[in-house]
């Protein structure tokens, strides 16, 4: 039986929630120990992102019972919001942007108190029984305050550097001893320039003076990373590609007319990860198409990866 109505009027059974309600979209993803942890959009709970972790036996569990809602909302893109430290999980909840600490067989307890302030970007510090993070802070009217802060497990919130308009990537060295970030100003957005800057740790847990690494207004530093033996790397635009460099005396530029970097958008994007001191697995662009390839650190040589699977530019973005 055909129905008849006025434009723009019709009613379908096709509704937004029925073409929604199966599809799981995943975001954030990390690996502690033999634990993988990862967070999980679900339309069918009104598009929560809930907290989930599988163990090495197989077993799945929801770390977070609705309402929470693990996401951020820093730089209003948001991005990394939670980081597993040992069998412990700190997660950011976007319904109050409070920090909270989770594990498989506890309800999840605040950290952070209502202050106004936003979280993204933590990254555990063991060394100290901590994590460092980006603030956004609202004191009013006016733009918002980005500052880098450690957090402590009974929410004591410290500045370790401010100043700047935007931060994020703080990456703590592997012996615990420097902390290393980027920063940006207004009017640059990250792809224009950004600044690499990297300190040491003092006896009370605050920084030393700063030492500027890479960067400039007219450099996009992206993603630094230190290796299992202590040496920073980046990815910077400088020579006209994004390529992968290690800072230091001894510093080098894995030159190659291919892109290593990304548009942040969001906190946490990686193109490339260490698998031991002396090798990176990375993705890159070339005309256009991604693909994954090992490069040896010593040599310089990248060698490709057999994978079935590639994303253009533009998905990638």
């Amino acid at each position: 039986m055909s129905t008849v109505a006025p434009y723009g009027s019709w009613e379908s059974k096709v509704t937004t929630d029925l073409i929604t309600q199966g599809a799981v979209s995943f975001g954030q993803i990390a690996a502690e120990g033999d634990t993988v942890y990862w967070t999980e959009l679900r339309p069918w709970e009104a598009g929560r992102s809930v907290l989930v972790s599988r163990s090495a036996d197989g077993r799945t569990a929801d770390l977070t019972p609705a309402p929470f809602n693990v996401r951020s909302r820093v730089h209003e893109y948001g991005g990394q919001c939670f980081v597993a430290d040992g069998a412990e999980v700190w997660f950011v909840d976007g319904g109050d942007n409070r920090i909270y600490r989770v594990d498989r067989d506890a309800a999840p307890i605040a950290v952070t108190r209502h202050s106004g302030c936003s979280y993204a970007d933590l990254q555990a510090d063991p060394v100290r029984m901590r994590i460092v993070a980006v603030c956004e802070r609202f004191d009013g009217p006016g733009e918002a305050v980005n500052t880098l802060v450690s957090v402590t497990r009974d929410g004591e919130v410290r500045t370790l550097a401010g100043g700047a308009d935007f931060y994020a990537y703080p990456r703590i060295s592997p012996d615990g001893k420097t902390l290393a970030w980027i920063q940006w100003r207004h009017p640059n957005m990250p792809w224009n320039g950004t600044e690499l800057w990297a300190a040491a740790f003092d006896d009370e847990g605050g920084l030393g003076d700063p030492v500027q690494v890479a960067g400039g207004d007219a450099e996009s530093v992206f993603q630094p990373e230190w290796t299992p033996d202590g040496e920073l790397y980046f990815v910077s635009d400088k020579s006209g590609f994004w390529n992968l460099y290690r800072a230091g005396p001894e510093g080098r530029h894995y030159a190659f007319e291919r892109e290593f970097g990304l548009p942040l958008w969001q906190f946490g994007m990686s193109t490339y990860a260490f698998l031991n001191a002396g090798t990176a697995i990375a993705a890159h662009a070339e005309n256009g198409q991604w693909s994954l390839s090992r490069l040896d650190l010593d040599s310089g040589r990248l060698t490709p990866v057999d994978c079935p699977y590639a994303t253009s530019a533009d998905e990638q973005d």
